[in-house]
């Protein structure tokens, strides 16, 4: 593959992930993604990765480069934190309406719950697609001026 090819796929997974990111807080907050402080995580998980998106995309450099990665990592970590709380407010829920089954009997419930695990794995699917597309990035290495 030419580099010019992997800098127009690279371009297209970027601008895709910035879509993602700017799309996915409407998303929330049309499903009144709003009710309590830990629900706006993601909200400030997608504004920071969109920042830092736009600022590879517009101003590629080993600094930009590294603050996207970090973002993205953020957006990892929020995301499988934001799978587990989904489980288990699903998990209470299940409990709550069935206190006397057994753990094992709640399970299929429990990810078939209100709370949907996707969600929070969208954050989690977006940041690895970063930071596939820019693995290598031109700007990245350690002899590259602003591309």
């Amino acid at each position: 593959m030419t580099s010019q090819n992997e800098s127009t796929i690279r371009k297209a997974l970027l601008v895709l992930a910035s879509v993602m990111f700017a799309g996915t807080p409407v998303e929330l907050w049309l499903a009144d993604h709003t009710q309590e402080p830990a629900q706006f995580v993601p909200f400030v998980l997608c504004i920071l990765g969109l920042l830092a998106l736009l600022a590879v995309i517009f101003r590629p450099s080993r600094s930009t480069l590294r603050a996207l990665q970090a973002a993205m990592l953020l957006n990892i970590v929020g995301g499988l934190v934001g799978i587990g709380l989904h489980l288990a407010g699903n998990y209470t829920f299940e409990q709550e309406i069935r206190p006397n089954a057994a753990a094992s009997e709640l399970i299929l419930d429990t990810l078939k719950g209100a709370n949907p695990l996707i969600a929070p794995g969208l954050l989690v699917f977006i940041a690895l697609m970063v930071l596939i597309a820019i693995y290598r990035h031109p700007a990245g290495r350690k002899d590259a001026r602003s591309l």
